[in-house]
């Protein structure tokens, strides 16, 4: 293929749902562990850590990672977003080590289930499909977004999407198929993503679908549990 995908791992910390998540044990590991390790694995040109945190930075040498900087504190603030620590990332590398790679791949740590072999089959399927960019999704929850409902400004109940028909006057077999970002698997053009500074071109987007089990995105401590069991299940 001839294709420098470059692999970013975001791991900042301060995070407020499961204080210090990224480095939380997971059966005698640290969460980060298991994302720099598949990574390794994988078919990925390079791959490097992003963070400002003393103690994740540390951990994460000792797991192998590459960390070529310190992450700046104004992107480690809970207002900074994603595709604005990549596009560091990516300018970094350029400017300090003349590295330019084709595609970027952002691999969460919070979804510690994800797999080599995932990585490998969606980067595979991106450059077969050719496109800006691609996503990791699963099957949307039994719920579907058409039953969602809102308050309106006269405090009532009503349908989130106000243009769909009735849903409860239809069955489960009418709706149409849904799926959410399953968060561990982003892959982006670096022309793309420095052009418009975003991780995802919705108008040509590719997916890779995940199966349910190694989708877990921790956010809280119930999902830390899910992946435990998961995990002692494989």
């Amino acid at each position: 293929m001839n294709k420098k995908v470059l692999g970013v791992i975001p791991a900042r910390g301060g995070s407020k749902g499961l204080p210090n998540k990224n480095l939380v044990d997971i059966h005698g590991k640290p969460m980060l562990y298991y994302t720099i390790k598949e990574s390794l694995e994988s078919n990925l040109d390079r791959v490097i850590l992003s963070s400002e945190n003393e103690e994740i930075i540390k951990v994460g040498r000792e797991c192998g990672a590459d960390i070529p900087f310190i992450r700046p504190k104004k992107l480690s603030e809970d207002t900074a977003h994603t595709q604005d620590v990549i596009y560091h990332s990516v300018k970094w590398l350029e400017k300090n080590e003349n590295y330019i790679p084709d595609s970027i791949m952002t691999l969460q740590p919070t979804s510690p289930l994800r797999k080599s072999q995932h990585i490998n089959e969606s980067i595979d399927k991106f450059y077969k499909e050719n496109t800006n960019s691609l996503i990791s999704i699963k099957k949307s929850p039994a719920k579907p977004p058409w039953w969602l409902l809102k308050k309106n400004k006269n405090n009532l109940i009503e349908l989130f999407l106000k243009d769909f028909k009735n849903p409860f006057n239809l069955e489960r077999q009418q709706f149409k198929k849904t799926y959410s970002p399953d968060g561990s698997i982003f892959i982006t053009k670096k022309d793309f993503l420095c052009k418009n500074i975003s991780l995802f071109d919705f108008n040509k987007c590719s997916y890779y679908e995940i199966e349910d089990k190694y989708t877990v995105d921790v956010d809280n401590y119930l999902d830390l549990m899910l992946v435990k069991i998961l995990m002692e299940n494989e």
